[in-house]
């Protein structure tokens, strides 16, 4: 049986020699190498010349053949895009105008008007990014690009114009300094000495298994990545391209790490199962997306989804009033877990909220005030994610189906008994970080929103720490104000904590309160984290102004969780 690819070993110049017009297909992943990637490459090369090595080996290709010189580079892109870009740089740095000329054939069919054929560059790219290129990269006579279309350019040809220029500073730059050989032999080398293997599949269908073959035995990419090329193969080619730009400005978007998060969730949101990160979900989604249909999955619920979770990642969501902003609830539940990956379950929950109710900004808080409120309930009483992924998976049903999620079994109004529990925990002491961490993000939060202020920027750059600090200096006035035994119970009670910048903490940590306060104030910190303006009203700090404040941040907590109560009056009912 004949072999369904044909592999054929090349230089780079015979790469670019003019027989081959290069595109890539709809599911390829978009240019996201860095400068430090292809800067790798460019020195790789260098060393070789420097050794005088007889050659270098730049990697497989994988192509398959269309009309005339037309090649779809199934896999690839990443490096022959980057190549393309360092030809037109080299080009650009060459001052023999016989050389620049070659150089410049290599990247570039001239038009022939007697045969009426238009120029060709060697990569074809979509026509919204193709001026842009031209303009910055391949032209030999690189224009400005206008203000007003500076918004226009995606991350990827940041990513491409970054490149570009991060070449051209080395290949400038004397040689003394840049450690690379001259650039005549630099660029023969490139051109003559380096090689690649072509690997050409018979078929479209061929190079796409030998695609996902390649990138799951070890290639980084992203699930989606994986994915997309399966999603899209049911829809016609010209439904592939809008597809794939929709996927393209996704990523644009919200980057290729949350386009995986935002997938996992509408998983989970279609079929209850949690899938974490970097798990595959490969087979999930499909079963999904056919049983939905692919054009309706691609133009109707991708779009709906990703700019819900825009929204959510960016806290972009409409509120109707400062203090009812649903983007404060949702830093706040980013807070909680010990890693990144941990609590995320309030992503699907949040989405599918957005997605049906999002044009009504006052349904929109409340619903997220009963899921802020609920998952900190779990969150304090430690309830196992088995539970919390059942609940929510029923929340997401019960709003699917059109229940009323605050009435008698309704999965938005939380168990008076769980609730109560969770209230009383907060006047007594968190040992473990987690959970004292996110709640003294959370008592930040609830004062902006009492305040009707917008998230301080700093709270996400801010640690949780002790106020009076786990280990006083001897001698100090924290040993005067506190025996052992209260140093003990008071230290890890919510009131002795407060967001605060690291280094300044660093710098005050076991310092006695009044120099700490100075402190604060000196550094600014008082007036934009209202969590340390709030400690800087005492003028000391001792046992009963712990518990004073632990108390008034308990009762501000539970004017969000449980409107009309106190923590106080929780705990008499408890007791009688």
């Amino acid at each position: 049986m004949p072999s369904p690819f044909q592999t054929e070993q090349m230089t780079l110049a015979q790469l670019f020699d003019g027989s081959r017009i290069f595109s890539f297909p709809a599911f390829q992943r978009p240019y996201r190498w860095g400068v430090d990637e292809a800067l790798t490459l460019l020195d790789d090369v260098a060393s070789a010349v420097l050794r005088g090595d007889e050659g270098y080996f730049l990697g497989n290709l994988v192509m398959t053949p269309e009309s005339g010189p037309n090649y779809l580079v199934i896999d690839g892109r990443q490096r022959l895009t980057t190549l393309f870009i360092l030809i037109c740089v080299l080009r650009d740095t060459e001052t023999e105008m016989p050389r620049r000329r070659g150089l410049h054939r290599l990247i570039r069919d001239p038009a022939n008007p007697e045969l009426r054929k238009p120029g060709n560059w060697r990569l074809s790219f979509p026509t919204t990014e193709r001026k842009f290129i031209e303009a910055l990269i391949a032209s030999p006579k690189r224009e400005a690009v206008p203000n007003e279309d500076i918004r226009f350019i995606s991350e990827r040809l940041g990513a491409m114009l970054d490149v570009a220029d991060a070449f051209r500073e080395k290949l400038q730059a004397p040689v003394s300094q840049s450690g690379l050989p001259r650039i005549e032999d630099f660029t023969d080398f490139l051109l003559n000495q380096c090689e690649i293997i072509a690997l050409v599949a018979a078929s479209s269908t061929s190079g796409l298994r030998l695609f996902q073959v390649l990138n799951n035995r070890g290639l980084q990419l992203s699930e989606a990545d994986l994915i997309k090329p399966d999603l899209l193969q049911p829809m016609k080619p010209a439904e592939q391209q809008e597809a794939s730009r929709i996927w393209d400005n996704l990523e644009d978007q919200i980057g290729a790490e949350n386009l995986d998060t935002l997938l996992r969730c509408y998983v989970f949101i279609y079929s209850g199962d949690w899938v974490s990160p970097g798990q595959a979900f490969t087979e999930q989604l499909k079963a999904i997306m056919m049983s939905r249909g692919a054009n309706a999955f691609h133009f109707e619920e991708l779009p709906r989804y990703g700019e819900a979770f825009a929204n959510l990642h960016w806290g972009d969501i409409e509120f109707a009033e400062p203090s009812r902003n649903p983007n404060h609830l949702i830093a706040g539940l980013n807070f909680l877990g010990r890693t990144a990956g941990e609590w995320k379950e309030h992503l699907p929950v949040a989405l599918e909220i957005l997605v049906r109710y999002g044009d009504d900004p006052n349904k929109v808080f409340d619903m997220l005030s009963a899921v802020d409120r609920n998952f900190y309930t779990w969150f304090i009483n430690e309830t196992p994610e088995s539970a919390r992924r059942h609940v929510v998976f029923r929340m997401i049903m019960q709003m699917r189906e059109g229940e009323d999620l605050f009435g008698a079994g309704g999965t938005l109004s939380a168990p008076q008994k769980e609730l109560d529990k969770a209230l009383q925990r907060l006047t007594q002491p968190f040992p473990k970080l987690s959970q004292r961490s996110a709640l003294i993000r959370r008592v930040e939060l609830a004062f902006c929103m009492r305040q009707g202020r917008p998230l301080p920027n700093a709270l996400w750059q801010s640690s949780a720490e002790h106020i009076m600090p786990k280990t006083p200096r001897g001698g100090s006035q924290w040993w005067v104000d506190f025996t052992r035994r209260e140093h003990r119970e008071s230290l890890d009670l919510l009131g002795n904590g407060i967001p605060l910048p690291r280094e300044l903490d660093k710098r005050v940590g076991n310092k006695d309160f009044t120099v700490k306060k100075a402190a604060y104030e000196r550094a600014g910190v008082d007036r934009y984290l209202l969590s340390v303006r709030d400690v800087c009203q005492y003028s000391s700090w001792r046992p009963d102004d712990i518990r004073k404040r632990t108390q008034e941040i308990a009762d501000l907590l539970a004017s969000f969780w449980a409107p009309g109560q106190t923590v106080s009056a929780i705990e008499e009912t408890t007791e009688d």
